[in-house]
């Protein structure tokens, strides 16, 4: 199956590869901002329109867990299902125990100003990367202090990056993915991509090219960056 779901059409929908058909996992949603899945595929995440955080568990298609809000415009879960994250407006991040339903940690990153956070967990869950405003912080989820935090480019320094077709576009970090095996962070805001390396906080790398103008959603596999 492939998991949809639309910010203006509330639950989010199964939908089977080979016939297309459409299934919503729950009926009386709001609309969905952002989803993340457990390691073993059986619990979903959505940060939903109301800033609240929803539980689906996609076997049996039921809300299992509410997370209150404000503030669930970007969600991340650990592999393990155990800690939520959650970015919200105003650089906003809240860490839930999931099992408890109650935050275990609280950051405000000053340098969003008006702007969302955005929270990606690695991989192997031992560390968070927050991007807020004009800057990433990577830290470790066992102490919950900062490995290192780097400012981000918003627009790209390559002549013909992004062409001027919008002049206005999204401010502060779009979107952030982890590789497979957590050495690398894609990072995408509304005028620049690029690869930073996760040991050193370095940037390694920019991305992009073409007519792109934003990149929205980013994956990294073991070789190259999608997006």
């Amino acid at each position: 199956h492939l998991i949809v779901a639309r910010p203006s059409q509330g639950a989010p929908a199964l939908i089977e590869r080979a016939t297309g058909k459409e299934t919503p996992i729950s009926r009386g949603a709001s609309g969905v901002m952002d989803l993340a899945l457990t390691k073993d595929g059986k619990t979903l995440v959505a940060g939903m329109s109301d800033e609240s955080v929803k539980i689906w568990n996609l076997i049996t298609g039921e809300i299992v867990g509410v997370l209150e809000g404000p503030g669930s415009s970007s969600v991340s879960v650990t592999p393990d299902g155990r800690l939520v994250a959650t970015g919200g407006s105003r650089g906003l991040v809240k860490i839930y125990d999931r099992t408890t339903s109650q935050v275990v940690k609280t950051w405000n990153e000053e340098e969003a100003e008006n702007q969302a956070a955005i929270v990606r967990f690695s991989n192997d869950g031992q560390f968070l990367a927050i991007g807020a405003g004009e800057s990433v912080t990577l830290r470790n989820t066992q102490s919950w202090e900062a490995s290192w935090n780097s400012t981000v480019p918003m627009k790209s320094q390559a002549p013909g990056f992004f062409p001027g077709t919008f002049p206005d576009p999204p401010k502060g970090i779009q979107q952030m993915a982890f590789s497979p095996d957590d050495h690398l962070l894609a990072i995408s805001t509304g005028g620049h991509a690029g690869v930073w390396d996760t040991r050193t906080g370095r940037k390694r790398y920019a991305i992009g090219g073409g007519g792109m103008q934003s990149l929205m959603e980013m994956a990294l596999s073991g070789r190259r960056t999608h997006s």
